[in-house]
């Protein structure tokens, strides 16, 4: 009894090895390099077990939640498992997206990969990540940028205090003395002079100067608002 026993064990654990050596063998190849297949679910797991080191390369299928200035956010990836874009992109909630990516970094609490490509249908790059065409209010000239533009020039470092802005966009409400507008980021704040009642929806045009930038976010005051 006891050698069938040790054989069965025996047995059950070269399975499990040979399971484990295909399933982490997967690779995908991109410009000659080979990126390692992992489930995102899989991805947070090893971000939180400590064993994702800087450089390791993968490839991921996954369903994208949202973009959030420079950072794209994928269901089952922790909350400290950032992915950044290089390039201001709009990523509806549910959008299934295909990702190769590179460890950047790697903390006791969190991980950073920088995206090499991404794939998907519905993906929107923003047609303005340079921008030059220029709005002029009250003989002062307002860079025109998309939202997403903003949002991802703000996680970049590019915002300085003193920029000048005009964006186009939709709102989605007014809270305080704060404007909302889809796409910008969580921490990037445009804050109103004077009361006002937006509705979510709304499609806007806003004037902003930028007043603070920090490692976090920016703020912005309203400069002139209009509904369009």
């Amino acid at each position: 009894m006891k050698g069938f026993r040790d054989t069965y064990f025996g047995m059950f654990f070269v399975f499990l090895t040979v399971c484990s050596i295909q399933l982490f063998a997967q690779e995908k190849t991109l410009d000659g390099a080979k990126y390692t297949v992992v489930e995102p679910a899989t991805y947070a797991f090893n971000a939180d077990a400590g064993n994702l080191k800087v450089g390791q390369k993968y490839y991921m299928d996954g369903v994208a939640t949202g973009v959030t200035g420079s950072r794209l956010m994928i269901h089952d990836l922790g909350l400290m498992d950032i992915l950044t874009l290089s390039t201001p992109m709009t990523i509806k909630y549910g959008t299934k997206v295909t990702l190769y990516v590179e460890v950047t970094a790697v903390t006791s609490y969190s991980s950073e990969a920088k995206v090499i490509k991404i794939e998907g249908a519905g993906i929107q790059q923003s047609n303005n990540n340079t921008a030059t065409s220029t709005i002029t209010l009250d003989n002062v000239n307002y860079t025109v940028l998309a939202p997403a533009t903003y949002a991802f020039n703000s996680d970049s470092g590019k915002l300085k205090a003193g920029d000048k802005y005009v964006l186009d966009g939709t709102a989605t409400g007014v809270s305080g003395a704060r404007l909302m507008i889809s796409d910008l980021g969580l921490m990037d704040i445009l804050t109103l002079s004077a009361p006002a009642k937006v509705s979510y929806g709304t499609k806007v045009r806003v004037y902003i100067e930028v007043t603070e930038v920090t490692s976090y976010g920016s703020n912005a005051r309203v400069v002139k608002l209009e509904i369009k």
